[in-house]
This record gives C-alpha cells, structure tokens and sequence, in this order.
C-alpha cells in the first residue's frame, strides 16, 4: 500500500532516516542524519536489520545500532524490502539471506 507504511532507510551515501506514510501524509521519526562510516560502495555487501516490536522501531548497519524510534500508531502489516534513488542515476541492488522472525 504505497499510502500506509512504516520505512527504515540506509541511503548509499551513508544516511539513514525512520519514516511513515500515513493516508499518504509522511511523517519523520528520525530525519535522514549521516553515518558516513556507512557509505555503501559497488559489490561490497552491507547487513542491515530492522526491527518492529510493540511501538519500537530500530535499525541497525553492520551490527551497530544507528536510529531507534516510537511508533505513534502500530499497526500489523508485512514485510517489504525496496531500493530507489532520490536523484537520477543508475541502481543495481541485490537483497539475499531475507530472514524475519517474531519479536518476543
């Protein structure tokens, strides 16, 4: 549902940012902030874990915490993995070991 979701996001340039979209209104948990240890580079592979427990909201890069937020308003949902660019360019992403498992 491209109006209803919650995203945590690691850009290539080394930014991360926690967001939702709402009824197709945005709302920012944690503004794009720069983690530059984290820029990501061609053919270097980066592991990435989001969790959605209760109203936590945490990400983490290379096994380091980088943004925790509180939901507002937690809702079930899936899971979805998406790659884009905020300027033109070229992309070439590739997602492999997809592991999702219940928070207790």
């Amino acid at each position: 549902d491209n109006d209803n979701y919650t995203a945590l996001g690691l850009s290539a340039d080394g930014h991360y940012a926690i967001w939702q979209k709402r009824l197709g209104r945005t709302t920012w948990l944690v503004d794009w902030t720069e983690a530059p240890d984290l820029a990501l580079s061609l053919g270097t592979p980066q592991s990435l874990a989001a969790t959605c427990a209760g109203d936590g909201l945490r990400l983490e890069a290379a096994g380091q915490a980088l943004a925790e937020a509180g939901d507002p308003a937690p809702i079930a949902g899936d899971v979805g993995l998406l790659a884009g660019l905020r300027a033109p360019g070229a992309l070439i992403v590739e997602f492999d070991d997809l592991v999702v498992t219940a928070v207790e």
